[in-house]
């Protein structure tokens, strides 16, 4: 598990951009020999808070998968371009990115889930809070009722302080035991071992 705090962003000539916790950029590879990356790629069980840009960003890329991440008040530059349509969870560009089991935290200036000219990306059992969820000349999207839009997932202490921040859940909260279980056994942000096939909470 990774901890990404707080990239900045860079100055273009009327706004910023970039500053991400975590970016998957141009796998495609249309700037360079146009030779596509071909495997899959796993983004999985990463905090991200409090960074200038989105919590997790995939942009001209394909085949990525998004699995018990965190992501909690990032666009936080307000200088950032087109800052109310970014998204904690971004896709731009993209087809079949998977998100499974993710919590994304809009501090409410911008999107929870920014999902853009894709194709074929699927939801299942996200929580997202604090903002929407924006889907913008996407094709063949799946979001359904697995996925909870404006529930708070009641963190012990959230904050982008890193010195006072507790991103574990609360007894009460909503996104205990509701994860798709792992085929196999894999540790989360606190180092507990989660067995396979085992109850799985939302987030890292």
């Amino acid at each position: 598990a990774n901890y990404t705090l707080p990239n900045g962003t860079v100055v273009t000539s009327s706004c910023t951009t970039d500053g991400n916790g975590i970016i998957i950029d141009s796998n495609r590879r249309q700037d360079n020999d146009n030779v596509a990356y071909q495997s899959s790629t796993l983004i999985f069980g990463n905090l991200s808070f409090g960074n200038g840009g989105r919590g997790v960003n995939v942009y001209e890329s394909d085949n990525v998968t998004e699995v018990n991440n965190t992501t909690y008040h990032n666009i936080q530059d307000p200088q950032l371009c087109s800052l109310a349509e970014q998204g904690e969870l971004s896709a731009t560009s993209a087809s079949n990115i998977d998100y499974y089991n993710n919590i994304a935290v809009s501090a409410g200036v911008a999107l929870s889930i920014e999902d853009a000219d894709t194709s074929n990306d699927l939801y299942h059992g996200n929580l997202v809070d604090g903002g929407a969820a924006a889907f913008t000349s996407s094709t063949g999207v799946v979001f359904d009722s697995s996925d909870r839009v404006g529930v708070d997932p009641l963190f012990v202490a959230p904050s982008t302080n890193a010195a006072t921040a507790n991103f574990s859940l609360q007894s009460a909260s909503p996104a205990i035991g509701i994860g798709e279980p792992f085929g196999t056994a894999q540790r989360d942000l606190a180092g507990d071992r989660v067995p396979a096939n085992a109850a799985v909470n939302l987030g890292a």
